[in-house]
């Protein structure tokens, strides 16, 4: 007790909370200084179907952000997180990221974009030259590597270390020397496989249609066999005049149900799908007004989308194995004949998404989900979650018969006609979708 009085004699409370502050900074100063001396990574993390893999910090303090592994993010990325926490504060951070693509190539490019958008200048610049060459940039305590990988794929680096520059740089150039790459053989054969396909010319296949095939009509139903929805679906040359497009498609989904939703697409193209523009309105009960998107890919490479979930223009540059969703179902007919081997293709969404995603031949003997008794099959399995994939089936002369769609729950789509569809959902007047053939 004598000891105690003697100190609040001696030293006033504020006086004694900024002793136990400083000492508390001198504490996180020792640990910080001890953990940028030793720094432990991790075994390398790999990123299926990418050929990539990199190590990142795994010592004490250090935490992961979401999953342990890689995790794809919103719009065309996988990303990659860990954070050093010193007590209950953020000490360091660690940002990787796979982009599928991105507005530019060159990775000086994006270094000069991404520090003039941010109005910043660098302190520091350079490369690090390993298994690959990481260009670099360091903006005070924040240091951003950027790597070119193969197919208009991106690899970038960011370690950011408030007041500590030596730790953010080491742990940097950690990572950076981490980095192995090797050219993935799913991702080259899915590229070649897109080409092919482009080569072929889409207008070529509906010469090889006949007018029914152009229409494509289907009622949807749930895993217990309730109808969940409809498609209806045109696919046929673009009017005459055009100066560059060749097909143009026309389609209506609507889902039932609580989450009763409208989508309408129109979608013209190229010949060999170097150029198109995508337009959708989707339309629910709950929203007040339709939300519209439109992508546009451009002669020059770059796709611009509009509208979708920012209120800017977003620009980025689709590897040669990318390919637009709406032309998914001639994808899976053309890759019947083309590979006996899993592919790896990008595949675009209308809100300007970009999804990795397996295509593959299945077989179809045991398979339960088979209810068309079809003779053949392709999967196109999804990156961005687990088990999500559309599964075609294709009778015995290769006509596509029904699908099965698996995400959060599964759907299976019977070829139908616009009679049945409505005598299940009444008159389709009433739905703004595309017109019937010749009409």
């Amino acid at each position: 007790m004598k000891i105690n009085a003697e100190i609040t004699r001696k030293y006033s409370l504020g006086e004694v909370a900024l002793l136990v502050m400083f000492a508390f900074g001198l504490l996180i100063a020792g640990l910080i200084v001890v953990r940028r001396s030793r720094i432990e990574m991790s075994e390398p993390v790999e990123l299926p179907y990418s050929g990539l893999s990199l190590s990142v910090p795994a010592g004490p303090g250090w935490e992961r952000e979401g999953s342990a592994g890689w995790s794809y993010a919103t719009s065309n990325e996988f990303n990659l997180s860990r954070r050093l926490l010193v007590g209950n504060k953020i000490a360091a951070i660690v940002h990787c990221r796979y982009l599928l693509a991105s507005p530019e190539t060159d990775p000086e490019q994006v270094l000069t974009d991404r520090l003039a958008a941010a109005t910043l200048q660098e302190t520091r610049s350079g490369r690090i030259v390993n298994d690959v060459t990481v260009h670099w940039v360091q903006i005070v305590d924040t240091f951003l590597g950027v790597v070119a990988l193969d197919h208009g794929r991106m690899l970038e680096i960011m370690v950011r270390a408030q007041a500590d520059r030596p730790m953010a740089d080491k742990v940097f150039r950690l990572i950076a020397e981490s980095v192995v790459f090797e050219s993935d053989e799913f991702i080259s054969r899915g590229a070649d496989f897109i080409r092919r396909f482009r080569s072929r010319g889409l207008g070529d296949i509906i010469q090889r249609q006949n007018a029914a095939d152009s229409e494509s009509i289907y009622v949807i139903n749930d895993a217990m066999d309730k109808p969940a929805g409809f498609q209806i679906e045109t696919f046929q040359k673009s009017a005459e005049g055009s100066d560059w497009s060749s097909v143009a498609v026309e389609r209506m989904r609507s889902t039932v149900g609580p989450r009763d939703q409208i989508r309408r697409s129109h979608f013209e193209c190229a010949d060999d799908l170097d150029r198109f523009v995508w337009r959708t309105n989707r339309m629910s009960l709950q929203a007040a007004r339709p939300i519209a998107t439109e992508i546009e890919l451009a002669d020059d490479g770059a796709m611009h989308i509009r509208g979708a979930t920012s209120l800017k223009e977003l620009t980025w540059r689709p590897g040669d194995g990318a390919v637009a969703e709406i032309l998914i179902d001639r994808i899976a007919r053309a890759f019947l004949d083309a590979y006996a081997n899993d592919a790896l293709i990008d595949v675009i969404f209308a809100d300007g998404a970009i999804i990795p995603a397996v295509i593959s031949t299945v077989n179809v003997s045991g398979d339960t989900q088979n209810k068309w008794v079809a003779a053949y099959s392709v999967r196109v399995r999804f990156l961005h979650g687990r088990d999500t994939y559309v599964q075609s089936y294709f009778d015995f002369k290769k006509n596509l018969v029904g699908k099965v769609e698996k995400s959060q729950g599964v759907l299976y789509w019977h070829r139908s006609d616009r009679k049945t569809l409505a005598e299940t959902f009444g008159n389709l007047e009433r739905y703004p979708g595309p017109p019937s053939v010749g009409r």
